[in-house]
């Protein structure tokens, strides 16, 4: 303990007893649940982590002596031999090991007050291995405490984000630049959750949890719709690799705002765009992040490695701007009109479904549409060339309109599609999410049949048949080409 942590009434053994283990929320201590419950909440009750409790131990050191790794590790090191020499604990039965010390956790920022300690003399959370007893222990600490004033007891949070590090050696999924990785979308990014208090550390991310097996994904093979139950209670996530290279890929899950992700506030499709060999969440990427135009996103290479494509396409998230909000969610709203597709050129239309490993933009030719939420489901359907196959395309601008899809006619520049309506500037259908469309994509896409016009006000397919007449028609009756 610090010098003048003399006036602080630590929390007892059986508080932290409560904190870590309790089946059920505690409405003084953990009212949310214990760490124990979150982790049975993630897993799917795969997963059930007791903690043995042992009394406080006083060692001879200040906190400002034990503030940086080293010198902490010294401590803990100190402090586990007086729990052996004491018969406290052996070091044979132990997974991993939680550090709770006595200070206000640096990671909160500002001065303790009762110690005037600034955040450079206090410890922060972290995780890491210590040699003891012939023996690599690995170990996450935080404080007992809450904020940096008073005696309130930690809350769930921390403790459970260094429990992943020690226990399940997760990584850090936050950026530690100018970005907030995958934000409150995982507990390995902000630990703090949407409510920004720590009650509610969220789920970690359908990426994490397969890394865990606490999930197998379902791989979506071909065209159609699709339905999701919520994450929190339900082992259900989707991933689409059509037209990706190896190694990218997307993956969709629901998020609802039940258990530990209750304080979103709101529920939606979450879609990950997984590139597995991108550098981790060290280079934030999006549009104009750097110039010239040329050099920027998505050609710089420059992306997290697990990123999230959001609805509001403003790349919050990379830009350090919040930690996830609803607006990142697809489907939120009933009725809207969400689509993730394909991108125009390579400096509009972002997020999209082309890929973008090593910054080169290939079309996938997906689209993921019509999200509609009923109760606790949410269905969504999805359409792309590449689905099913082992092939994926060869060059940066290849054109699903021009794919040769077996069962499917061909469609090309000079058969089918109106000369007229080539030139997508004037004869274009522009979505309210800025997303254009020539008329010719009709024939082929018939979700487009059931998206509003928002210039005129009428459907689409209305809009190219007075757009481009007799050669979009083609002889053909409307409902030929987009049914009622």
């Amino acid at each position: 303990a610090a010098s003048k942590q003399t006036k602080v009434t630590l929390p007892t053994r059986q508080q932290i007893a409560t904190l870590m283990n309790s089946p059920t929320p505690d409405p003084d201590v953990a009212p949310t649940g214990s760490v124990y419950s979150a982790y049975r909440e993630y897993s799917y009750g795969q997963v059930e982590i007791v903690s043995s409790i042992t009394p406080w131990i006083r060692i001879g050191r200040t906190e400002r002596a034990s503030s940086n790794r080293s010198t902490f590790k010294r401590a803990l090191w100190q402090a586990l031999s007086l729990l052996k020499r004491r018969n406290r604990i052996d070091g044979r039965n132990y997974d991993a090991i939680t550090v709770l010390h006595s200070g206000h956790g640096a990671e909160h920022g500002g001065k303790d007050c009762l110690t005037d300690a600034p955040v450079e003399e206090r410890i922060w959370a972290h995780s890491g291995t210590v040699q003891w007893s012939s023996k690599s222990i690995r170990y996450g600490v935080s404080s007992a405490l809450w904020g940096n004033c008073g005696q309130d007891i930690a809350r769930v949070g921390m403790i459970a984000h260094e429990l992943g590090h020690s226990l399940f050696r997760l990584p850090d999924l936050y950026d530690r630049g100018r970005g907030s990785g995958v934000g409150s979308f995982d507990l390995m990014a902000y630990a703090w959750g949407r409510s920004n208090d720590q009650y509610y550390p969220p789920h970690p991310s359908a990426w994490t949890k397969i890394k865990l097996g606490w999930v197998q994904p379902t791989m979506i093979k071909k065209s159609g719709q699709y339905t999701l139950y919520p994450y929190e209670t339900n082992p259900n996530v989707f991933r689409i690799d059509g037209g990706f290279p190896s190694d990218e890929y997307l993956l969709v899950e629901f998020r609802k705002d039940i258990g530990f992700d209750k304080s979103f506030g709101c529920s939606g499709a979450v879609i990950y765009h997984i590139d597995d060999t991108a550098p981790r969440q060290s280079r934030p990427g999006f549009p104009r992040i750097r110039g010239p135009a040329a050099n920027s996103f998505p050609l710089s290479g420059e992306h997290y490695q697990i990123a999230i494509a959001q609805k509001d396409r403003s790349f919050h998230l990379e830009k350090g701007e919040n930690t996830g909000q609803c607006e990142d969610m697809w489907g939120v709203r009933a009725g809207s009109d969400d689509m993730l597709g394909p991108g125009g050129n390579v400096f509009s239309s972002y997020p999209n479904t082309d890929s973008y490993k090593n910054g080169k933009v290939q079309k996938t030719g997906l689209r993921l549409f019509e999200f509609n939420k009923s109760g606790r489901k949410l269905e969504f359907t999805i359409t792309g060339p590449y689905l099913g196959r082992s092939d994926r395309p060869t060059t940066g601008n290849e054109d699903e309109r021009n794919i040769n899809i077996p069962g499917k006619p061909r469609v090309n520049d000079n058969t089918n599609r109106n000369k007229n309506c080539k030139d997508d500037k004037s004869y274009a259908y522009k979505d309210p999410s800025g997303e254009s469309y020539p008329c010719s994509e009709a024939k082929d896409s018939p979700h487009l049949c059931r998206r509003k016009d928002n210039k005129k006000g009428g459907h689409f397919w209305n809009y190219c048949k007075s757009t481009c007449r007799d050669t979009f028609l083609n002889g053909r009756n409307p409902t030929d080409i987009c049914p009622n």
